[in-house]
């Protein structure tokens, strides 16, 4: 079974059948937790009145979502595909060809994709996202 919400974790993040929840809103005169599935183009939201119930509402709300784009024949838009399209602009770009072309001809085998991952790795990890 897949583990929806991950153990010594607070309750920031949900996770099911590759999609991401979060809560959005805590609304006190109601008593209601509301929720939202994150990146994907359509919106995918959940409630419930208790953390329980919210974590079943989340798997329910992706389930429905997914039933319905097979429904409608339409291809649900999948939530994280490891991919990512940066518009750096051409003189970062150009200074990144460079710099990975220096490192090629030193003999390091390394891709503009490797680099830019471990950019990305690095800067997250200083400031303590994980």
């Amino acid at each position: 079974m897949e583990e929806v919400v991950k153990k010594n974790s607070s309750i920031k993040e949900l996770n099911f059948e590759g999609y991401q929840g979060v809560i959005t809103e805590i609304d006190f005169a109601t008593g209601l937790i509301h929720g939202e599935v994150l990146l994907t183009k359509d919106v995918v939201t959940f409630k419930a009145d208790n953390i329980k119930d919210l974590v079943e509402e989340f798997k329910i709300s992706v389930v429905d979502y997914l039933d319905f784009c097979r429904e409608d024949g339409v291809t649900p838009n999948k939530a994280l595909k490891g991919e990512i399209l940066v518009r750096c602009g051409e003189e970062l770009q150009s200074k990144l060809i460079k710099f990975i072309a220096s490192k090629k001809l030193s003999g390091e085998k390394i891709s503009q994709n490797e680099w830019c991952k471990n950019a990305i790795k690095t800067q997250l990890e200083k400031e303590k996202l994980d």
